[in-house]
């Protein structure tokens, strides 16, 4: 059928990256059909603004599910030595950082390469949570201590998503076994955000949390 071949799909995929303010035929920002160690061919890969190679996408046709596309994608992500892998066919987008999450999960569209570039340098601040001290000037009780200790190994073990924005508050939060306070007082939950703050970006205005 017209409109279903993969070069239609990649049509449709640079108009995304060029949404996202992606030079597309600057080939320090995005490459094409670039050859890696084993000669094969990653369809695109995105760079930062130094011209470093940070994910690769790998393009199906619109017929093809973006999933089925996993195991080459992050064959192309291993020997480019980067940490994150888009898998679209220009109707999905899915985003996996492959070295810590499972499965891939569907996201609206491509990161900007700012949000790439920002993504990438928190890998290398994150720390274990439950080594970051709790402030008792906030948290007097053990329970909330324990309830805190709780949500940060979740945390740890990725099993949920979470996104705070200051201005918004929390977004998408999912914890079983923790409990909100009743008393008026900063929640246990909020207390593990100033912990997650204090090892992350310290002054920065939206912080996003990221597990599979």
């Amino acid at each position: 059928m017209p409109g279903t071949n993969e070069a239609f799909s990649r049509v449709k995929i640079d108009a995304q990256l060029k949404d996202q303010g992606r030079d597309v035929l600057n080939p320090n920002a995005v490459r094409f059909e670039y050859v890696l160690p084993d000669k094969t061919k990653a369809d695109y890969v995105l760079c930062d603004r130094h011209g470093r190679a940070l994910a690769a996408i790998e393009a199906k046709r619109a017929a093809i599910n973006p999933a089925e596309a996993e195991v080459q994608a992050k064959a192309y992500a291993a020997q480019l030595k980067v940490p994150y892998v888009f898998l679209a066919n220009g109707e999905e987008i899915r985003f996996w950082e492959w070295q810590r999450e499972a499965f891939p999960r569907a996201i609206k569209t491509f990161f900007s390469q700012g949000d790439l570039e920002r993504r990438a340098a928190t890998r290398h601040v994150r720390r274990d949570l439950l080594l970051v001290p709790i402030d008792k000037h906030i948290v007097e009780r053990d329970y909330q201590t324990e309830c805190i200790d709780t949500l940060c190994r979740e945390i740890n073990s990725s099993q949920f998503q979470f996104r705070y924005d200051p201005e918004g508050g929390w977004r998408g939060m999912s914890v079983h076994g923790v409990r909100r306070s009743s008393t008026g007082k900063t929640p246990p939950g909020g207390s593990s955000l100033i912990r997650g703050l204090r090892q992350s970006r310290p002054g920065a205005r939206h912080i996003e949390g990221v597990c599979a």
